[in-house]
C-alpha cells in the first residue's frame, strides 16, 4: 500500500462499554506491525463521522476503528461523499470489539489483503446514510429503538431487548418497490436488506449476500399467528427458510420501502436507528478499499 499513515479511532463505549478496558490490547499487534499508531478517541455518537473526515483532510490513508459495526457505519460515513470516498487512495480497516461484530463475518481474506467492497446508500427524509451491513424495520428496528433508549448494553441485556421486541412489537404493514419494477404489499414482522449476509449477533440473514457482487439479498417474514412466529424467524433469518408463504426473498440493487400504516415506523441500519418513513436503499458498488487486520 505504499506509504501509510494511519489513524486508529477507538470509540470506548463499544461493547457496552467493554472497550475501554481492553482498547490497548487490540493495538499492541498493530504497533509490533505498523510502529507507533495515531489514536482519536470518541466521546458521543456521531463523532467518528467527524474524526474521520478529519483525519482524511490532514492526509492519513488508513483508517481503522477500534469498536463496532455502528462505529464502521461512522467512519464510512465520514470516508464518503456523494458516492465517492474523499481520498480514493485512502483504505479501512476494523477491529472488533462491538456487541455483535457481524459485518466482519462476511469478510474473507488473509490478513493484509485488501478488498473492494459494496455500499448501500439509503436516503429518508431528505437525509442520504451509507450502510456495510444490513438495515432492517419492524421487529429488527425496534430492538434498535430500545437498545438507543437504554444506552450501552452488556451482551445479555441486548438479548433481552431482542427477546422482549420479538414478544410485544406488532406487525408492519408495508409497500416494497423491488429494482422500481416488482411491488409487494403485506404485514410484515421483520424485513432485512443484506449487503452483508450477519446481523442480530451470527445470525445468517442470508446465504447469497456478498460484500462484493454488487446486489443486495432482501428477506421479509410475513405476519403468522405469535405462537409460531418464533421458531419462523429463526429459520428465516438464519438462512434456512427458502421463499415460500411465510417468507419473501429477493435479489436486487434498489429498494423503496414505505409503511402503509400510521404509527411509529422503526428501522435501522448497521444498527443504527433511521429516521424516516419513506426509505429509498440503492447499492454503490465498489466504493470501499478495506485492509483485513487481525489483532491476534
Amino acid at each position: 500500500m505504499g506509504n501509510l499513515k494511519i489513524k486508529v479511532i477507538v470509540n470506548p463505549a463499544s461493547g457496552g462499554g467493554a472497550t475501554r478496558g481492553r482498547w490497548r490490547r487490540f493495538l499492541l499487534p498493530l504497533e509490533s506491525r505498523y510502529g507507533p499508531l495515531n489514536q482519536e478517541f470518541t466521546s458521543c455518537p456521531g463523532e467518528a463521522v467527524l474524526l474521520t473526515r478529519k483525519a482524511l483532510d490532514e492526509g492519513f490513508n488508513y483508517i481503522i476503528g477500534l469498536g463496532g459495526d455502528g462505529t464502521f457505519n461512522e467512519i464510512v460515513n465520514g470516508y464518503m461523499e456523494k458516492d465517492k470516498p474523499v481520498n480514493p487512495d485512502a483504505s479501512l480497516s476494523l477491529l472488533p470489539s462491538g456487541r455483535g461484530n457481524d459485518f466482519l463475518r462476511s469478510v474473507r481474506g488473509e490478513t493484509g489483503a485488501t478488498k473492494t467492497l459494496d455500499l448501500v446508500k439509503v436516503s429518508a427524509s431528505g437525509r442520504e446514510r451509507y450502510f456495510c451491513n444490513v438495515s432492517s424495520f419492524g421487529m429488527g428496528g425496534e430492538v434498535a429503538r430500545r437498545v438507543a433508549k437504554r444506552g450501552n448494553l452488556l451482551k445479555t441485556a441486548y438479548l433481552a431487548k431482542a427477546l422482549s421486541a420479538i414478544l410485544s412489537s406488532p406487525a408492519r404493514r408495508v409497500r416494497a418497490l423491488v429494482d422500481g419494477r416488482e411491488e409487494i404489499r403485506g404485514d410484515y414482522w421483520v424485513g432485512a436488506l443484506c449487503n452483508g449476509g450477519y446481523f442480530g449477533g451470527k445470525m445468517k440473514v442470508s446465504s447469497q449476500a456478498s460484500l462484493e457482487d454488487g446486489w443486495l439479498d432482501l428477506c421479509m417474514v410475513r405476519k403468522v399467528a405469535r405462537r409460531d412466529l418464533l421458531p419462523l424467524l429463526i429459520n428465516s433469518l438464519t438462512g434456512k427458510a427458502p421463499e415460500g408463504s411465510e417468507t419473501v426473498r429477493r435479489r436486487c440493487r434498489s429498494l423503496t420501502l414505505e409503511p402503509l400504516e400510521g404509527g411509529e415506523f422503526p428501522w435501522e441500519y448497521d444498527g443504527e436507528l433511521g429516521k424516516g418513513r419513506e426509505l429509498f436503499y440503492t447499492v454503490v458498488p465498489g466504493v470501499v478499499k478495506f485492509r483485513i487486520e487481525r489483532w491476534t
